[in-house]
């Protein structure tokens, strides 16, 4: 395969052996090179790189990057690549057996077509029996949860699609080289976002392929994950504030569902006694959410804890990502920096 895979790292030592030790069986057929970035890492990272380099050099090379933000890693990354495409797997991602012939296959078809710059594949909740990854593992795959970014849910079927995300990606090197790589500006999230836009603005065309896939580790806790999609929603406000043009209507609802909780709650505060707002509110949305997760947690088997579990976390989500949006909203900036 004319393909290099990137994989950039900073602070990941939990993640390095099992990351490395799955991208390096599969693609050891193919004698695939792999570049790793380390982007200043401060804790173990750098010595297991170290160690991994020295059993596989040349194939596996490591590369250290001092620069500012992941969107700048990204891009330092794939220019260190001599081949015609470029591969994308996060450091908490383990690709899965059948994954290289999967992009083999998928190259094999997009090539022919100048215009298709890019390739994602599924990317699945790591599972351990923890009952907070089975109900992400329910979550993402629903609608209220993870809306129809593969980001979140299978690819079942070839198509096209608007965003690529770049944990687990393929990009053509041509493509990347016209719109001039990564916008250094976006530090710590949707730079894939405003990538896929460009590609897409200068006639490109982005695809879902089933054959690559990947297991993609959630954040141990509940309280990281909220963390996390706090940022998330930050950084679309942040990409929307540059690119107002890619708005959409459904990235209101979480916003607007923390103000509504706001306002049920002054109301009941300050109300003259009655049914709580707040509480009706919360009924109104858990049911919204309840339904449409119940039946993917029948889909994947689970029982009652899991569905449960799954409705309060999509819950939490919402507000978690509302926050984000709101939080950075008057905050008008050049640089993504939290």
């Amino acid at each position: 395969m004319d393909v290099t895979v990137c994989v950039c790292v900073r602070d990941g030592a939990p993640y390095v052996d099992r990351c490395l030790a799955a991208l390096l069986a599969e693609t050891e057929a193919g004698a695939v090179p792999i570049v790793v970035v380390d982007h200043a890492s401060r804790d173990d990272t750098a010595a297991l790189l170290a160690a991994w380099e020295r059993r596989h050099a040349p194939r596996l090379r490591v590369v250290r990057f001092d620069g500012a933000g992941l969107a700048a890693a990204r891009d330092f990354a794939w220019r260190q690549a001599a081949t015609a495409w470029v591969a994308f797997v996060d450091i908490d991602c383990a690709v899965q057996p059948g994954w290289a012939r999967g992009v083999a296959e998928a190259i094999a078809v997009h090539a022919a077509d100048p215009r298709r710059a890019a390739f994602g594949g599924t990317n699945r909740v790591a599972q351990d029996g923890r009952l907070l990854f089975r109900a992400c593992a329910v979550l993402l795959a629903t609608y209220v949860g993870g809306h129809n970014s593969i980001l979140n849910r299978p690819v079942t079927a070839r198509r096209q699609i608007s965003h690529c995300p770049t944990l687990n990606v393929v990009y053509r090197r041509a493509a990347l080289e016209q719109v001039q790589g990564f916008d250094a500006a976006y530090r710590r999230v949707s730079e894939d976002v405003e990538l896929s836009r460009r590609l897409r603005a200068a006639g490109y065309t982005l695809w879902a392929d089933p054959g690559p896939v990947v297991d993609h580790a959630a954040r141990p806790s509940l309280a990281g994950w909220v963390r996390n999609v706090f940022l998330y929603g930050r950084g679309r406000t942040f990409h929307l504030q540059r690119h107002p043009e890619d708005f959409d209507v459904k990235f209101l609802a979480p916003p607007a569902a923390v103000l509504a909780y706001l306002a049920a709650l002054s109301w009941d505060v300050v109300g003259a006694g009655g049914p709580s707002l707040f509480a009706l509110l919360l009924l109104v949305h858990l049911g919204a959410v309840a339904v449409p997760v119940a039946a993917e947690t029948r889909r994947q088997g689970g029982g009652w804890r899991v569905w449960a579990a799954a409705t309060a976390v999509v819950w939490l989500t919402h507000l978690a990502y509302g926050a984000g949006f709101l939080f950075e909203l008057p905050r008008r900036r050049d640089v993504f920096v939290p």
